[in-house]
Protein backbone atom coordinates (compact mmCIF):
# COMPACT_ATOMS: atom_id res chain seq x y z
CA UNK A 1 0.00 0.00 0.00
CA UNK A 2 0.97 3.80 -0.43
CA UNK A 3 0.37 4.98 2.84
CA UNK A 4 0.74 3.11 6.23
CA UNK A 5 -1.48 4.21 9.08
CA UNK A 6 -0.30 3.94 12.58
CA UNK A 7 -1.88 0.90 12.97
CA UNK A 8 0.05 -0.77 9.95
CA UNK A 9 2.88 -3.11 11.64
CA UNK A 10 3.85 -4.84 8.24
CA UNK A 11 3.52 -8.81 7.38
CA UNK A 12 4.21 -11.02 10.41
CA UNK A 13 7.30 -12.72 10.01
CA UNK A 14 7.85 -16.46 12.03
CA UNK A 15 11.38 -18.07 12.69
CA UNK A 16 9.24 -21.23 13.42
CA UNK A 17 6.73 -23.50 11.79
CA UNK A 18 3.06 -22.53 11.38
CA UNK A 19 1.71 -19.20 11.05
CA UNK A 20 2.01 -16.49 14.03
CA UNK A 21 -1.00 -15.74 16.62
CA UNK A 22 -3.61 -13.29 15.00
CA UNK A 23 -3.70 -11.48 18.75
CA UNK A 24 -0.42 -10.24 19.75
CA UNK A 25 1.28 -12.28 23.21
CA UNK A 26 2.37 -9.12 24.97
CA UNK A 27 0.44 -5.67 25.32
CA UNK A 28 0.78 -2.85 22.99
CA UNK A 29 2.81 -0.14 24.88
CA UNK A 30 3.34 2.75 24.39
CA UNK A 31 5.98 5.33 25.99
CA UNK A 32 5.01 8.73 26.55
CA UNK A 33 6.79 11.67 27.76
CA UNK A 34 5.85 14.11 30.38
CA UNK A 35 6.76 17.86 30.89
CA UNK A 36 6.38 18.00 35.20
CA UNK A 37 6.95 21.55 36.76
CA UNK A 38 5.84 20.45 39.94
CA UNK A 39 8.90 18.07 40.09
CA UNK A 40 11.87 19.77 42.16
CA UNK A 41 13.14 17.14 45.13
CA UNK A 42 12.42 13.39 45.61
CA UNK A 43 9.35 14.01 47.55
CA UNK A 44 7.70 15.14 44.46
CA UNK A 45 9.54 12.30 42.31
CA UNK A 46 7.53 9.48 44.52
CA UNK A 47 4.68 11.15 44.61
CA UNK A 48 4.55 10.98 40.74
CA UNK A 49 5.94 7.03 40.65
CA UNK A 50 2.85 6.74 43.56
CA UNK A 51 0.11 8.22 41.52
CA UNK A 52 1.01 6.74 38.33
CA UNK A 53 2.24 3.14 38.73
CA UNK A 54 -1.42 2.14 39.96
CA UNK A 55 -2.99 2.97 36.83
CA UNK A 56 -4.20 0.12 34.60
CA UNK A 57 -1.75 -0.49 32.20
CA UNK A 58 1.39 1.36 32.95
CA UNK A 59 4.53 -0.87 33.13
CA UNK A 60 6.84 1.38 34.62
CA UNK A 61 7.55 5.15 35.48
CA UNK A 62 11.16 6.89 35.26
CA UNK A 63 11.31 10.10 36.86
CA UNK A 64 13.94 12.64 36.18
CA UNK A 65 13.70 15.18 38.72
CA UNK A 66 16.92 17.60 36.71
CA UNK A 67 14.90 17.93 34.00
CA UNK A 68 10.99 17.50 35.42
CA UNK A 69 10.14 15.10 33.27
CA UNK A 70 8.58 11.45 33.66
CA UNK A 71 9.03 8.78 30.89
CA UNK A 72 5.72 6.60 31.62
CA UNK A 73 5.39 2.88 29.34
CA UNK A 74 1.62 2.05 29.10
CA UNK A 75 -1.15 0.66 27.54
CA UNK A 76 -3.39 3.35 26.13
CA UNK A 77 -6.32 1.70 25.42
CA UNK A 78 -6.40 1.69 29.34
CA UNK A 79 -4.82 4.56 30.52
CA UNK A 80 -4.69 7.69 27.80
CA UNK A 81 -1.51 10.10 27.77
CA UNK A 82 -4.15 12.48 28.42
CA UNK A 83 -4.94 10.93 31.97
CA UNK A 84 -1.46 10.38 32.83
CA UNK A 85 -1.62 14.68 32.55
CA UNK A 86 -4.78 15.04 34.34
CA UNK A 87 -3.79 12.32 37.55
CA UNK A 88 -0.41 14.34 37.76
CA UNK A 89 -2.49 18.18 37.66
CA UNK A 90 -4.92 16.58 39.62
CA UNK A 91 -2.50 16.64 42.25
CA UNK A 92 -0.62 20.20 40.98
CA UNK A 93 2.16 19.30 39.73
CA UNK A 94 2.01 21.42 36.34
CA UNK A 95 2.00 18.57 34.00
CA UNK A 96 2.03 18.75 30.53
CA UNK A 97 2.38 15.91 27.74
CA UNK A 98 5.44 16.46 25.81
CA UNK A 99 6.15 13.25 23.12
CA UNK A 100 4.04 9.44 23.00
CA UNK A 101 5.62 7.12 20.92
CA UNK A 102 4.30 3.37 20.23
CA UNK A 103 7.06 1.35 21.54
CA UNK A 104 5.89 -2.01 19.69
CA UNK A 105 6.04 -0.70 16.06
Amino acid sequence: PVGHSALDVGPAVSAGAGPMPAVALSPHLQSTQLRVQGICCSAEVKMVKNLLEPLPGVASVGVNQVSRTAIVSHVPSLTAPATLVDILNGARLGAALMQSNDTTA
